[in-house]
């Protein structure tokens, strides 16, 4: 008994390597890139804030990629971060990153002006670039093919102190 032969069928659906190809690289392509806008908080001895920002990392491999973050802390402490970072990537989803950039705070708390007064620490750095070091850690919780919820957490190291900035960024991968 002979069957007939399904491929006329099957090449007919089936895609052509060609276009595997260009969906792989599609699929490759769309997870290089990473997005995103940070809602938080930031915490530390001189204040406290809301914290507002951006980010992106370009991912060059599957575990390791680099970044840029940029953020606006608004309230008791105000300043401006800017971060550039190199991640690694253990998981599709777990992050850790590390990195150097700058701290510029624009404004501090009354109390703290009290004590410049008084020969304390004041806010003679106010509008000064700071040298920053930040570590952290991060879980991307994808949301459908191209977006992702993250939560994440990290001390910042800037003039002999610690801060801590923690919240979640909402983001694309392109």
């Amino acid at each position: 008994m002979q069957f007939p032969s399904p491929a006329p069928a099957e090449s007919a659906q089936a895609p052509s390597h060609s276009e595997e190809s260009s969906e792989g690289a599609e699929e490759e392509h769309r997870h290089l890139h990473h997005l995103g806008a940070f809602l938080g908080g930031t915490s530390s001895p001189h204040g406290s804030g809301f914290t507002l920002g951006a980010e992106y990392e370009f991912r060059f491999h599957p575990r390791f990629g680099v970044g840029a973050i940029g953020e606006a802390v608004a309230g008791s402490l105000q300043e401006n971060v800017f971060v550039a970072l190199a991640y690694f990537h253990p998981t599709e989803s777990l992050g850790f990153f590390a990195g150097g950039g700058w701290d510029r705070r624009l404004g501090i708390r009354e109390e703290e002006a009290v004590h410049a007064t008084s020969g304390q620490e004041g806010d003679e750095s106010s509008g000064k670039r700071k040298p920053l070091g930040r570590i952290g850690v991060l879980y991307d919780i994808p949301l459908g093919n191209r977006a992702a919820f993250s939560p994440n957490i990290s001390l910042d190291f800037v003039d002999g102190t610690t801060a801590l900035v923690y919240g979640v960024t909402v983001g694309i991968r392109f």
